[in-house]
Order: C-alpha cells, then sequence, then structure tokens
C-alpha cells in the first residue's frame, strides 16, 4: 500500500515568511480556442511538500537531484505528538521506539492548521530541534517528514 501525505501546491498557500509566494495562473484555455490548457505555476522550493536537501542547510551540500530515490520511498514509522509539543528534541524522540527505523514521519499540531486551508503562516510551528535531530542521525534514520 503507498500512501501519498503530500500536500497541495495552491494559489495563495502558505509559505514561510520571506519565501516566493505560490501562484497558479491559467495562461492557456481549450474554452478560448487553444490547443490545450496550460498554467504558468510560481513557487519557492521550499513550498508545499518538500525535500530540503543538505544543500539547504550548507553551502557545499548535495542538491534534491543528488538524493537517491530509495531515501525517499519506501517503509516509514509514523510518530504523533500532542499539540503541547513545540520543539522536538531528543527527550521527546526517546519516548518513542525507533529501533531500526530508517524512516520517520512526525504528525504534530501543524496538521491542524494545514487543514484548514488558511494561507496564514503560524510561527510557533512543531519542528525537529538540533538535538533530535542529532539523536535520529545517530540511530541511523535517513529520513525525517514533519507535517
Amino acid at each position: 500500500m503507498i500512501y501519498d501525505i503530500s500536500l497541495p501546491i495552491r494559489s495563495g498557500g502558505v509559505v514561510y515568511p520571506g519565501n516566493p509566494a505560490i501562484s497558479i495562473v491559467p495562461q492557456q484555455a481549450i474554452a478560448q480556442g487553444a490547443g490545450a490548457n496550460v498554467s504558468r505555476i510560481d513557487f519557492g522550493s521550499h513550498s508545499g511538500t518538500h525535500v530540503d536537501a543538505p544543500k539547504h542547510f550548507f553551502d557545499d551540500g548535495a542538491g534534491v537531484d543528488a538524493l537517491p530515490l530509495d531515501v525517499l520511498m519506501g517503509p516509514a514509522r509514523l510518530i504523533v505528538f500532542g499539540d503541547e509539543v513545540r520543539a522536538m528534541g531528543e527527550a521527546e524522540l526517546r519516548a518513542h521506539d525507533l529501533a531500526g527505523v530508517t524512516r520517520l514521519l512526525i504528525r504534530t499540531r501543524n496538521s491542524a492548521w494545514l487543514a484548514t486551508g488558511s494561507s496564514e503562516f503560524h510561527p510557533d510551528y512543531s519542528y525537529v530541534a538540533a538535538d533530535g535531530a542529532a539523536y535520529l542521525v545517530a540511530l541511523g534514520v535517513e529520513l525525517v517528514g514533519v507535517d
């Protein structure tokens, strides 16, 4: 079974402050005599469901085009944190059995905000803290997805 957990890209969708806005504008329409429906799509690479490749954090890091696809697909463990958790550090992650996990999906209070369809950015979003990331790397986790 394959579960697609990606968020749709839509005009006016939520973006991180300072990132380009998401814009999808029809450029050609069959209804207006064109041979096909064609849209112009503009958005930053940090929009919607996306991969933060090492290049996102390090100048000499690999770009998303260099990531092996098998890291991005396959069995994953899902863990859920309550609304009271903002930063998921080592202590919060240790509460879950992550032995042998290589792909981890984390559901947080962010999902409720995303489900509204609002374009409002929440600066107090839940995230993996630096010590949590270091802990996951030490365990051999290769992929982390946070809502």
